[in-house]
């Protein structure tokens, strides 16, 4: 799938939006590492670790309810990141 960069950017936008929010600082003057609890709470997210029957699968969103993220227990943490 490939994004159209009016898409990459409202992306981008909405990211910096989240950030901002979360730390109370502009974009430019945060520094890694974020801090993921700073941004579920700031966004109302719930993460959910479990294991899923297949196993490609290293989580998802449920777009249904909008407030959780559902993560592979069997990922190694640097995945499971990535997938959040």
């Amino acid at each position: 799938m490939t994004l159209a960069i009016n898409q990459i950017r409202k992306i981008e936008a909405k990211t910096n939006d989240i950030l901002e929010a979360s730390y109370g600082a502009s974009v430019e003057t945060i520094q890694p590492p974020i801090r993921l609890s700073r941004i579920l709470k700031q966004t109302g997210i719930t993460l959910k670790f479990g294991r899923f029957e297949d196993s490609s699968i290293s989580g998802y969103y449920d777009k249904l309810d909008g407030t959780t993220i559902y993560v592979s227990e069997d990922e190694p943490y640097q995945r499971q990141v990535f997938t959040i």
